[in-house]
């Protein structure tokens, strides 16, 4: 099905330090692309430390002890034409470049400067604020930003699972300069970072300038793999009321399977036959067949630690209670019913394509082993991951949908006047054992906030 270059293994190896090197022949290629992530999110925060992650990230582009101002360290990529960017998540920070190769120990130069000699001056910090205020307040008025930061709070009972990564405007202004340089000292450490590079160059080059540029990254205990969070196992509705709602947005999701379990894969298979398609069935069903929304449809994320399907919606709110029944239909027929030989074909050829897909490039493929190294699997290639879905069987389908559809789902929604009442009357719930409420991060246009 591909060419050799995604048959090959990738080459790894570990400096004195424990940083992992790994290393992407892709033949015929110009470019280089580098990956660099770190087992360093704010899933690792202390209470005390609410947003440092985060606010670290921001400030490691401001400057080195070799390039001390942002133009300086950003214009050794940008001024020749390149480029480079950064993220925080909730377990890993990703820094990413890309070089033409003969160019690429700027490559280098660039990533070891940005994480191994920041500057952190104080004059940063303060304008990180300010920018940061601004970031916080927009994801506030994003619906389907803020639909999330309410599913995680039904999802999770633990405080720092459940709020935005980017911490609060009020924690903001407790973050300070010392604050960012005891995280960034105690877990910008060798054991807690993977480096990828896929390049057309040969291996020894690649090892070679890691050792020469990342030898100095500090040793330090790593941080745990498998950090788990506890999550809630109970049904959970959310309804949040905002009187500035054009369109009502819901979401419905069940815990799934982790990264290590293979049955991830059969359910990859359920994920998009229930909403991976415009002719998934849940599409067809609310936007062909029912006219109730335009946009519809599931996402299946995996992590260490857990996986989560979730199925979404937007649609005028008077809408919103058929749209939760029909979820509710779908889902019921996947776990009574195996699919039939024409969607089984259809739904095996997209889900291998679109795996594919992602993998076809040099960035795809660098993302891909990266994350698996930091994961610590290290031993699948992509070959190896298409025979795992092409082994799927129909049986598995339908046994995979019950076993995590017969598991309480927690949903959310936000409207003008949509409770918590109406999603449970929807989802044709009679009875739901009363839990403890929980506190989520207050919106300036959120009315009224239903948890159970």
């Amino acid at each position: 099905m591909l060419n050799n270059e995604y048959m090959k293994r990738p080459i790894i190896k570990s400096l004195s330090n424990g940083l992992k090197v790994v290393y992407v022949k892709f033949d015929g290629i110009e470019t280089t692309r580098f990956e660099l992530i770190g087992r360093v999110g704010c899933n690792y925060e202390n209470p005390d430390e609410f947003g440092v992650a985060h606010f670290l990230e921001h400030v490691l582009f401001d400057g080195s002890q070799k390039y001390p101002s942002r133009d300086k360290l950003k214009g050794l990529l940008l001024d020749l034409g390149y480029g480079g960017n950064g993220s925080t998540g909730r377990q890993y920070c990703n820094f990413d470049a890309h070089t033409l190769k003969k160019d690429i120990e700027i490559g280098f130069e660039y990533l070891s400067q940005l994480i191994l000699e920041p500057l952190f001056s104080p004059g940063s910090v303060v304008r990180h604020k300010k920018v940061i205020d601004q970031e916080i307040k927009k994801r506030t008025n994003n619906p389907s930003a803020y639909l999330h930061e309410l599913l995680d709070d039904l999802l999770f009972d633990d405080e720092n699972r459940s709020r935005y990564i980017g911490g609060t405007v009020e924690g903001l202004q407790q973050i300070t300069t010392e604050k960012i340089h005891d995280y960034w000292e105690k877990n910008y450490v060798g054991s807690n970072f993977v480096l990828g590079v896929c390049t057309d160059l040969p291996e020894n080059k690649v090892f070679d300038l890691a050792e020469k540029f990342f030898s100095k990254m500090p040793v330090g205990l790593p941080n745990d793999r498998m950090k788990a969070f506890k999550k809630r196992e109970d049904f959970a509705a959310g309804a949040s009321n905002r009187t500035d709602s054009k369109q009502a947005k819901v979401v419905v999701s069940y815990w799934a399977y982790e990264w290590d379990n293979p049955k991830r894969y059969p359910f990859s298979y359920v994920s998009h036959a229930l909403g991976g398609s415009p002719i998934s069935r849940i599409p067809l069903r609310i936007r062909q067949d029912q006219a109730l929304a335009y946009s519809v449809g599931s996402s299946y994320k995996v992590s260490s630690t857990h996986g989560l399907i979730s199925i979404d919606c937007s649609m005028d709110e008077s809408k919103l209670i058929d749209v939760l029944k029909t979820f509710d239909e779908e889902i019921s027929k996947l776990k009574t019913y195996n699919v039939s030989d024409t969607e089984y074909s259809r739904v095996r050829n997209s889900v291998i394509a679109n795996f594919v897909f992602k993998a076809e490039s040099p960035r795809g493929l660098i993302d891909y082993y990266t994350s698996c190294t930091i994961r610590g699997e290290q031993n699948k290639t992509i070959e190896d991951v298409i025979n795992c879905y092409e082994r799927v069987e129909k049986d598995q389908i339908r046994e995979t949908a019950n076993e995590i559809f017969s598991k309480e789902p927690k949903i959310a929604v936000l409207s003008r006047s949509i409770t918590k009442e109406d999603i449970i009357n929807a989802w044709g719930l009679n009875k739901i054992p009363p839990t403890k409420p929980k506190n989520i991060v207050k919106s300036p246009h959120k009315l009224d906030n239903n948890l159970q």
